[in-house]
């Protein structure tokens, strides 16, 4: 992504916001999570160790039945400077590499870089984020074979008022998404289709109710420009009620419902106003279960044919318990849904039906650092055909979250 850092883009571009008591809980939590202190410099590192273990079916789909041994291997480290009461500034790197046993055309080296920027200047909080992601990936439910990406995400936040009681945020972003693959299942072109720039502005009201609660509504106006699909191009809206948790209480995580408009720039396309929302909630119960909930309702361009989009209604299910101070149970169940329409008509031309369960076991190694193996049975079923996807996954992991 090429962008110019002036002001007046900075101004544009948005992002999550920063309470002014998140200044000094940032800053603690930066002080707790350090592995050590060099000279100003707070140093956070992690091992990453993920999905080591045997895929039944690498490629998702029934005719591209292949099995292979995978592992993702690398690290996560993040440096944090704190000046005074003033600023705070993040820098996370995230090196690592995709092995496959046999299928070494899927194996590639990730990576993900995230820069953070806090301060606060009387009543006014400013916050500033870059993310750049280059991954091989499945970006959406819609894949089934991993394909390379890069993604750059630009957001600044500004809020104003009494963050504790009462504030404004204004809020833009800027995203720019770009497929390295020129080829999917042998017929399709997701850098052709899906290749763009999103940008968007918003404002939120946001009042603490209780316990550091926040409930709030937010507006964005939206726009999404395609790099060589002018067809796809157009300019939408999101409103939204929400409710925001703290960080420390028995429920934690945050909701947002509302709605999602867009108005496609090609005049054959119809306009439409559909259910948005997305969150993930967690409630910790007598100290040994927890229980989360994450669901989405969104919608988006396929890859699949040129003037189709499909709604995306997923949610999950998360058990977690602990038998003891050393043990973690768990189980997952994940239920989705894509609605594939055709813009020029409206009418469902395909249905994708999801499925997911999830079983773990994992070890305690430290205060937060645990091993674990994990069994997961993936299905999605689709009325089109060439396009049901499944695998079944059994391996181990390392988590810095037990």
């Amino acid at each position: 992504m090429k962008l110019t850092a002036t002001p007046l883009i900075l101004a544009l571009l948005a992002g999550t916001g920063l309470h002014a008591r998140d200044f000094d809980q940032i800053r603690e939590n930066i002080q707790q999570a350090a592995w050590r202190k060099i000279a100003f410099v707070y140093l956070a590192p992690r091992l990453v160790l993920d999905n080591l273990g045997y895929n039944s079916n690498i490629y998702s789909y029934e005719r591209y039945q292949t099995s292979d041994y995978q592992a993702d291997l690398g690290g996560d480290v993040t440096g944090s400077v704190i000046l005074g009461n003033r600023f705070i500034f993040s820098l996370r790197t995230v090196p690592y590499y995709t092995f496959y046993l046999d299928n070494k055309d899927l194996e590639a080296f990730n990576h993900i870089l995230d820069f953070q920027a806090h301060t606060h200047l009387g009543g006014i909080n400013l916050h500033y984020g870059f993310e750049n992601r280059a991954i091989r990936q499945r970006p959406t439910f819609e894949f089934g074979i991993p394909i390379r990406m890069v993604t750059d995400t630009h957001r600044l936040t500004v809020e104003i008022g009494n963050q504790d009681h009462f504030f404004i945020r204004l809020k833009g972003r800027r995203q720019e998404f770009q497929y390295q693959d020129t080829t999917y299942l042998d017929e399709y072109q997701p850098r052709s289709t899906l290749q763009r720039t999103e940008t968007g502005w918003g404002i939120g009201v946001y009042r603490g109710i209780f316990s550091d609660t926040l409930i709030h509504l937010d507006y964005e106006r939206y726009q999404l420009s395609f790099a060589f699909l002018d067809d796809r191009d157009g300019t939408g809206t999101i409103g939204t009620a929400g409710i925001e948790f703290p960080n420390d209480g028995s429920i934690t995580g945050s909701l947002i419902l509302g709605f999602k408009t867009f108005d496609p720039q090609n005049p054959d396309y119809q306009r439409f106003t559909k259910p948005y929302g997305r969150g993930r909630v967690a409630l910790r119960l007598m100290e040994r279960l927890r229980i989360t909930f994450d669901y989405l309702a969104d919608n988006q361009y396929s890859y699949w044919q040129e003037q189709v989009y499909y709604d995306h209604r997923s949610g999950e299910w998360q058990l977690q318990y602990y038998p003891g101070r050393r043990i973690r149970l768990g189980y997952a169940y994940l239920l989705g849904r894509l609605l594939y329409k055709d813009l020029a008509g409206e009418e469902t031309i395909r249905t994708d039906e999801i499925t997911s369960h999830s079983l773990t076991l994992t070890f305690r190694l430290g205060p937060k650092l645990g091993a674990g193996l994990k069994y997961t049975l993936y299905r999605a079923d689709s009325d089109q055909t060439g396009f049901a996807r499944d695998h079944n996954f059994i391996g181990g992991f390392i988590t810095h979250d037990f």
